[in-house]
């Protein structure tokens, strides 16, 4: 389902989507992705990947970083990578997801996925980068 999470920077917009019922039961989630999109840009970017990345058996997370789409656009703060790298962490914590994940990033979301991957080893299965954008001043 989506919806949003409140953190005390302010009301972060998600969706989290699992693997179709099977036989009227939960099916098992092979592992979790999460989606994370470029500059400018909302979760609504991987609209048309999510729904085949559940029927093929995992769990997906997308949302909209700090300052973009619905989410809170927190003042006094930089928009560094490190910075949207703690969103992240914090909203696996909020969903309860403590599995690793397997990070696919585009144009800033490589940033975040490699900074996530980097800082977080223990919380990452892998780190798919598409198209990776290039002078972000951290």
């Amino acid at each position: 389902g989506g919806g949003g999470v409140y953190h005390s920077m302010g009301h972060v917009r998600y969706c989290l989507s699992h693997p179709p019922l099977l036989d009227g039961c939960d099916a098992p989630s092979r592992g979790i992705v999460v989606l994370l999109h470029g500059v400018s840009m909302t979760c609504d970017i991987w609209s048309p990947y999510i729904g085949s990345l559940n029927k093929a058996g995992w769990t997906v997370l997308a949302y909209d970083m700090w300052g973009h789409g619905d989410s809170a656009v927190p003042q006094d703060v930089r928009y560094t990578p490190i910075f949207l790298c703690q969103q992240l962490e914090s909203l696996l914590h909020a969903q309860s997801l403590s599995s690793p994940v397997h990070l696919v990033g585009f144009s800033l979301g490589c940033y975040v996925a490699a900074l996530f991957a980097a800082t977080l080893p223990h919380c990452t299965s892998s780190v798919t980068l598409i198209a990776p954008a290039a002078g972000f001043n951290a």
